[in-house]
């Protein structure tokens, strides 16, 4: 069975045990980022309010989450699964900085990024990742490389291990 990195069920079901746990401690708001990569992301059954955050398309995003009812610093779960695939560095950085800046300190972040370099995938270091989100106001929660998602996978079914991405949840900082 080949995974593909686009609908990988474990960052899915992670992000969902990870957006529970959050609830339980007082989150008040979930942002979903919609993109062809988070086609797995779940809205039913979740207690608190759901922002479906169209990908950002230009500047005036962040002034497009409020009008989709969004409300600033608020304790928030942000589900960024898929979303360091299909942009570039730069704005991936800049997406992280403006997403730290509308979110309260404590909030969490969770994303999932190709570690190998692959044709039309953006690609990046555990280091790098790591560097973006502390330079965000973000410090590194946990962090699941693609090598512990390999062995946490059944071993009896036939899955091209190369597929698995890193995983990091991350938590914005207390200033």
């Amino acid at each position: 069975m080949k995974i593909s990195r686009f609908t990988n069920p474990l960052s899915n079901i992670y992000e969902q045990k990870m957006l529970q746990n959050a609830i339980k401690t007082g989150v008040q708001q979930y942002l979903l980022f919609k993109n062809p990569s988070n086609i797995l992301g779940r809205k039913k059954d979740i207690s608190i309010k759901v922002i479906e955050v169209p990908p950002p398309k230009n500047k005036y995003w962040i002034k497009e989450l409020e009008e989709i009812g969004f409300t600033k610093n608020t304790l928030s779960f942000v589900n960024f699964l898929g979303m360091s695939f299909h942009l570039p560095q730069m704005v991936f950085s800049s997406i992280l900085i403006h997403v730290a800046d509308m979110v309260k300190s404590g909030s969490t972040i969770v994303l999932d990024y190709a570690e190998k370099e692959i044709e039309g995938v953006s690609s990046y270091s555990y280091i790098e990742m790591v560097t973006m989100l502390n330079f965000a106001g973000f410090d590194v929660y946990e962090y699941i490389s693609p090598d512990d998602w390999a062995k946490s996978w059944n071993n009896t079914q036939n899955v091209d291990k190369s597929e698995f991405d890193g995983v990091i949840l991350a938590v914005k900082r207390v200033v």
